[in-house]
């Protein structure tokens, strides 16, 4: 729906709606998340994380 705007005009605007909680967050983070992701993707089930790893590691990774 924003096809018409920059990546930086989103950046720069203020939230669309006041309700909107966004956070932003670093280019670490991003690769621990997409590391987790692709964890979560391994063919087989006995090397994928577990809901409690992975609700620890969502916990960590907030608190940083």
């Amino acid at each position: 729906p924003f096809a018409h705007i920059s990546d930086q005009e989103i950046l720069s605007s203020p939230p669309l709606s006041s309700d909107l909680d966004v956070t932003f967050i670093d280019r670490m983070q991003c690769n621990q998340l997409l590391d987790l992701m692709f964890a979560c993707l391994k063919l087989n089930h006995h090397e994928r994380p577990t809901f409690q790893d992975i609700h620890g590691f969502l916990c960590q990774l907030q608190s940083n």
